[in-house]
């Protein structure tokens, strides 16, 4: 639990603020004003604005591009669409994720997810008052649970509703030919890979040809911090992942939610949102460089930055929607 219990203490003669979160005090450069910050983002984005598609309140910003926002993003940034985490067993162990005790959780027991037999499920998603136009499936790595939980899932939701959208969230260590042909028969029409979740391994990128080849659409999704910034522009893989297929990057904002991740807002400027989110300023102005790099760089892919504030947009259509992904949704441990 994150408090805003802030405090200055004076240490080795200099003056230093400190947040309290999770049980831990923890030394922060400063607090910014959301407001500020906002504004700070915003103002640099205007510096490339002939080449920035604002939207939704400038909630939503991405590069102008040849390949339209995936439908799944669409769906989510109109409140439309149904995240379910499948299960919480992982085989990663990433410092950057928000969900805990991935490998202590209890699974539900066969047949069951959200605390409804499937055939339940699937008729709740698809007797919505708002349509539903998207499901995600993510964990954990649903990979995990491909054939007794996805895989059935997914299958009576495209038999009884053949245009919803549907995708899923993996690290993409435990893809092969055989799953990613489940996947397609099954209906899903997206593969997110969360490159950061491997440090971006070698073979996990070599599949992202099959999995467009197959599935259609591979889509890479990965948190804005100094480790992926130093992947994807440093070393230059925001160019491989295009040739392998790769025709847009979604750049998640970094929010801290558990105490593993304390590090990345340790002694840097912090902010909270207007969900009351957690965040380094150091994120969202990452995401900021990387689109700025792959503007200047006419690189042939779309962008997203997917911020707090595209999250808030989220939160809030859903909200007027009446459609609540969280309602289908395991709730964090």
């Amino acid at each position: 639990m994150i408090r805003r219990d802030e405090r200055e203490t004076t240490r080795r003669d200099e003056i230093k603020m400190e947040i309290l979160a999770f049980g831990l005090r923890t030394p922060v450069k400063s607090i910014v004003n959301y407001n500020l910050f906002r504004r700070h983002i915003h103002s640099r984005y205007e510096k490339m604005k002939d080449k920035i598609i604002f939207a939704d309140e400038k909630n939503t910003i991405t590069t102008k591009s040849e390949f339209g926002l995936s439908n799944g993003c669409k769906a989510c940034k109109k409140g439309t669409w149904v995240c379910m985490f499948v299960g919480l067993r992982c085989h990663a162990r990433c410092r950057f994720c928000s969900r805990a005790l991935l490998n202590t959780c209890k699974d539900e027991p066969e047949g069951y997810q959200l605390g409804m037999p499937f055939v339940e499920l699937v008729e709740k998603i698809t007797n919505q008052k708002v349509e539903v136009e998207g499901v995600a499936y993510s964990g954990g790595e649903p990979l995990l649970y491909l054939d007794n939980k996805v895989i059935p899932i997914a299958s009576m939701l495209s038999d009884k509703k053949p245009d919803i959208y549907q995708w899923i969230y993996t690290a993409g260590k435990l893809l092969d030919h055989e799953k990613i042909k489940k996947l397609k028969d099954a209906g899903i029409k997206e593969v997110r890979l969360n490159l950061a979740a491997t440090n971006f391994d070698r073979d996990v990128m070599d599949k992202m040809p099959l999995i467009k080849e197959i599935v259609g659409k591979v889509t890479v999704e990965v948190p804005s911090i100094p480790e992926v910034y130093e992947k994807l522009i440093e070393e230059k893989l925001i160019h491989t992942i295009i040739e392998h297929g790769v025709d847009q990057i979604n750049l998640a904002e970094l929010y801290v939610t558990q105490r593993k991740a304390l590090h990345y807002i340790r002694n840097k400027d912090v902010y909270y949102s207007r969900t009351n989110l957690l965040s380094p300023t150091e994120s969202r102005n990452l995401t900021v460089d990387i689109i700025k790099y792959a503007i200047e760089n006419n690189l042939s892919l779309l962008a997203n930055d997917c911020s707090n504030d595209a999250k808030y947009w989220q939160i809030k259509k859903g909200s007027r929607n009446k459609l609540k992904g969280g309602r289908l949704c395991q709730k964090k441990t």
